[in-house]
C-alpha cells in the first residue's frame, strides 16, 4: 500500500500580544488544510478566504505532475 502523501506549508500570522510569536509556519496533510477551510467557513461567515487547493486525482491515486504541484502552492 501506497502511503505517500502530500503536505503543505501553513503560515499563521498575528499581530495580538497574547502571542508569543507573531509568524508560525506548520506542514499539514490535505485533509487537514480541508479541515481548517470549513472550520474557518463556519468561524468567519462571510469572510472571503483564500481558494484551498483541489485535489487531482486520477485512478485514485494523487496526480503528482508539476503543474497540480505548482498550481497546489498557488492556492495555499
Amino acid at each position: 500500500m501506497d502511503e505517500s502523501f502530500v503536505s503543505f506549508e501553513v503560515t499563521t500570522a498575528t499581530s495580538l500580544p497574547t502571542f508569543r510569536c507573531p509568524q508560525v509556519t506548520v506542514r499539514r496533510r490535505f485533509k487537514d488544510v480541508v479541515a481548517l477551510s470549513r472550520l474557518l467557513e463556519l468561524l468567519l461567515p462571510g469572510t472571503i478566504l483564500p481558494a484551498r487547493p483541489r485535489r487531482n486525482f486520477v485512478e485514485g491515486r494523487l496526480k503528482m505532475t508539476p503543474a497540480f504541484v505548482e498550481q497546489s502552492c498557488v492556492c495555499v
